[in-house]
């Protein structure tokens, strides 16, 4: 194997690829990045069984050639090459990276040891790259990082066939769900299936526009998707089911990127029906001042510690989005150290009485009111029974069509 290619361009596409490689490998190939020079082109692959990424660009192919080295070792060395180009070459069991003046070895892993990558999935349709990277952002504020509930700690993709894709994420105590514009189906037929094969010669078929069960992705394999594919206007979504119309593989396609990876068992996670509840309070507030009160008041907040939320109106100002009033947020009590701010607010509440006092994990909440945004409105709904999640929205609650990025928030049983 020989090539040249521009050591900036190389860098990069190496370095995206080493992203994914596991912390842990279970055998020594896995570890390694598998290059592969032909026809014009170099393709940088790595595969853990789990999420396989390709980084694919142009080259100066003189030798076509396969070679596997340790990933980490190539992706400091890269980023390490001097401006200009880098001639790659593997001579015997060596490979040589020379860029200028400097020159680089190294020992090339037992490349037919490495595991085949899975095909592609067959594409269903593409997204707005950055309208999927913001929605990313906003749901992975919700998800366990609790490595034994594997479903937990995964982004939840409803793919639907009359709408744009839903992600959600929860860890029992918060829901976050966010609606991602800009989709583009591929699937034009109701029942438009292909047979498909794996590498391991299981037959598995493309996912059908009747909507398939929902996808879930581990949430930092979402999280580098959002770091890493935001150089393209629009990504390419594959999908692969098995045998039972579950989803197997998901790919997630840009210019010169792809990554493919398994999806997790989650059909136990549904926690619709949790969500359409009633809520008769609702207050509107402004998030940027609703955060920073947050984390201002918080700072005497000891662990597992709530922030109190209290409320005060005055019925004869209603200017038509509830009556003007006051939130006082308050953390600590007693002998110990307190916090307490009080910010204006529109409060309204079905009953015709003033809300009643709330409490949050103050985390949970900032990191809540963080997914919204500045320069929004905050609105909170909530029920007087304490089993009913908090939503905490940028639009009024009674307009469900217009919700686009919804939290859902369990509260915290207040204490006097």
């Amino acid at each position: 194997m020989k090539f040249v290619i521009d050591t900036a361009v190389f860098a990069d596409a190496v370095g995206w690829a080493a992203r994914f490689l596991p912390a842990r490998p279970p055998v020594p190939v896995l570890a390694g990045i598998r290059l592969h020079a032909s026809d014009g082109r170099l393709t940088i692959t790595t595969f853990d069984y789990e999420v396989c990424a390709h980084a694919e660009t142009d080259a100066d192919v003189g030798q076509d050639g396969t070679v596997l080295v340790s990933g980490r070792l190539l992706a400091e060395i890269s980023r390490r090459l001097t401006a200009g180009t880098c001639e790659v070459s593997c001579e015997g069991a060596t490979v040589w990276l020379r860029a200028g003046r400097a020159a680089f070895s190294l020992l090339t892993m037992p490349v037919e040891d490495y595991p085949s990558p899975p095909p592609a999935p067959p594409v269903i349709g593409q997204i707005d790259a950055a309208a999927l990277t913001h929605v990313i952002g906003q749901t992975i504020v919700a998800a366990s990082h609790d490595a034994t509930v594997p479903a937990l700690c995964s982004i939840r993709i409803d793919l639907r066939p009359d709408g744009p894709p839903v992600l959600s994420a929860t860890d029992r105590y918060r829901v976050a769900l966010g609606v991602v514009p800009g989709w583009q189906s591929t699937i034009t037929e109701p029942d438009d299936t292909a047979d498909h094969h794996n590498a391991d010669e299981s037959s598995s078929r493309t996912a059908s526009a009747t909507g398939a069960e929902p996808v879930f992705v581990y949430w930092s394999t979402m999280a580098e998707i959002a770091k890493t594919m935001t150089g393209d206007a629009h990504l390419t979504l594959g999908l692969t089911l098995n045998d039972k119309g579950q989803p197997q593989l998901l790919s997630i396609q840009g210019t010169g990127r792809t990554l493919i990876t398994r999806t997790l068992d989650g059909a136990a996670l549904d926690y619709a029906t949790l969500l359409d509840k009633p809520r008769p309070h609702r207050v509107q507030l402004d998030t940027t001042a609703f955060l920073t009160a947050v984390r201002n008041v918080a700072v005497v907040a000891e662990c597992n510690t709530p922030i109190h939320l209290t409320f005060t109106t005055t019925p004869d100002q209603d200017d038509g989005d509830g009556n003007a009033g006051e939130m006082t947020l308050q953390a600590g009590h007693g002998d110990q150290a307190t916090g307490r701010d009080t910010l204006p607010a529109h409060i309204h509440s079905d009953t015709g009485a003033v809300p009643p006092g709330i409490a949050f994990n103050p985390d949970f909440l900032a990191a809540a009111l963080s997914a919204l945004g500045p320069g929004t409105t905050t609105y909170v709904a909530f029920a007087d029974n304490t089993a009913t999640a908090a939503l905490l929205s940028s639009v009024p609650p009674d307009n469900p069509a217009e919700l686009g990025y919804r939290h859902y928030l369990m509260r915290i049983r207040a204490t006097s």
